[in-house]
């Protein structure tokens, strides 16, 4: 079915910033595995890493039947006011700044699968509110017609703000070993949201926070992939970048 790669870039010069690989494979019938800025390489078959539009990263998708997930570039202080909070006048400003034509294009081609909210909305003690999260995505739906749009938040602080969130396409979801010690069982109380939620449910292994060891972190991927979650990212790259996670992706490439 598929195969998947996850980039991120995290330059100024452009809205796009991160990216989802999704390259098809019809001996691929597992669940899509990424790692956080991982680059990109010939014979990886799922990677995440640093590039920008001006390296014709949709292109290059286009070419190789990728999939991409987008996001807005910078950091939580490009989209806030002078107070610091976040301002939604702001990021429309900067969402408007990209060509919604380019971004129909390769979506039409199906390239693009869809768009990636700010961060971690519930860790940010003036971020955008669940109306502020409705509008973003009614926003992106409206100057994108059928582009999905979601965040990366607690499925129940989401379900919280449901009324107010509006249209949102899928969650994603990051443990770290400082707080997950069962990852089977922390990857099912997550997808157990799918009882409620019927967007794509993203899970996250840290593999940096807690300095775990490579074999603890194929473990740990290896129990997200057996949740069966619509994909699964690894996050870093230098952090991960001498483990031989040939064995996890392999697993999870196979996995029923």
């Amino acid at each position: 079915m598929y195969r998947t790669a996850l980039y991120c870039q995290l330059a100024k010069m452009l809205l796009l910033s991160c990216v989802l690989f999704v390259t098809t494979d019809s001996a691929f019938s597992g669940t899509l595995v990424g790692v956080f800025d991982w680059p990109v390489r010939d014979k990886s078959a799922f990677t995440l890493t640093r590039v920008t539009d001006k390296d014709g990263i949709l292109e290059r998708a286009y070419e190789r039947n990728a999939k991409v997930l987008l996001s807005m570039k910078g950091s939580r202080s490009d989209i806030s006011d002078a107070s610091g909070c976040f301002s939604y006048a702001i990021w429309k400003d900067r969402f408007d700044m990209e060509s919604s034509a380019r971004i129909m294009e390769y979506f039409n081609k199906g390239v693009i699968v869809g768009f990636y909210g700010p961060d971690e909305p519930h860790d940010w003690s003036c971020g955008p509110t669940y109306n502020d999260l409705g509008r973003i995505c009614d926003y992106v739906h409206a100057k994108i017609p059928g582009l999905p749009c979601g965040y990366n938040a607690p499925p129940l602080w989401i379900k919280k703000g449901i009324r107010g969130t509006g249209n949102i396409d899928f969650i994603v979801r990051q443990g770290n070993f400082r707080k997950v010690s069962d990852w089977s069982s922390w990857a099912k109380d997550i997808m157990s949201n799918k009882k409620w939620f019927a967007g794509n449910i993203y899970l996250s292994v840290n593999g940096y926070t807690g300095s775990p060891g490579s074999s603890e972190v194929i473990k740990a991927v290896k129990s997200l992939c057996d949740a069966k979650p619509s994909g699964v990212l690894i996050w870093k790259w230098d952090y991960v970048l001498n483990f031989d996670m040939a064995e996890a992706i392999s697993y999870c490439a196979n996995a029923d």
